[in-house]
């Protein structure tokens, strides 16, 4: 596949595994296939963008996909999904990049209701907080060349917030919604489409 394909289909696969373990449904199988997604994505990724030919790399980026997929069969999936779904839909952005514009954000929103972001941060070493996980995901956003922001990705800023209620409005009716760790209302998805455009930190 070529980079921008391996990279957005290894962080939406990344993104399965990290709403799979901090959703509200406690599913010890999910648990475990969730973080051996997330151990194999953070030391695989990168190396499968750069080295396309590597077959092992390659198949451990599968299992890693398909661990994700087994976890969030079980436990379902959250609001990172619920935005990127709309984002897909109004303006064409590739899911795994959705996802991957959203989810550090949602982390953010996420953690005043969850502690289990924590153990990821543990889980890969980079630190011991929610917020090091999150730098750690832009982190391995920006190495595997995926944009940062929606302005970024280069969508018109009218066009983007003359959208966002609608967004936030069908996000919250999606069904990923119901099974995030926190409850949010549709101003809150709003905010954080609105926080995304240019790549504002989220701390409501």
């Amino acid at each position: 596949m070529p980079k921008n394909v391996t990279a957005n289909t290894g962080l939406d696969a990344l993104t399965h595994c990290v709403e799979a373990y901090v959703s509200n449904i406690n599913d010890n199988y999910a648990d475990a296939m969730a973080k051996g997604g997330i151990q194999l994505i953070f030391e695989n990724l990168l190396k499968a963008i750069e080295n396309p030919q590597d077959g092992e790399v390659r198949q451990n980026m599968h299992d890693a996909s398909c661990l994700g997929g087994y976890a969030f069969t079980n436990a379902w999936l959250g609001i990172a999904h619920s935005l990127a779904h709309q984002m897909g839909g109004m303006f064409g952005i590739p899911h795994g990049c959705a996802n991957a514009l959203v989810l550090p954000s949602v982390i953010r929103f996420n953690m005043k209701s969850t502690d289990r972001y924590d153990d990821l941060a543990k889980l890969i070493g980079c630190g011991t907080s929610g917020e090091d996980f999150a730098q750690a995901v832009e982190e391995l956003r920006k190495l595997s060349s995926v944009p940062s922001t929606v302005a970024e990705y280069g969508i018109n800023e009218e066009q983007w917030f003359n959208a966002v209620d609608i967004m936030a409005r069908h996000a919250l009716m999606d069904p990923c919604t119901g099974f995030n760790p926190r409850k949010p209302t549709v101003n809150e998805l709003s905010a954080i489409y609105k926080a995304i455009y240019k790549g504002e930190v989220v701390n409501f």
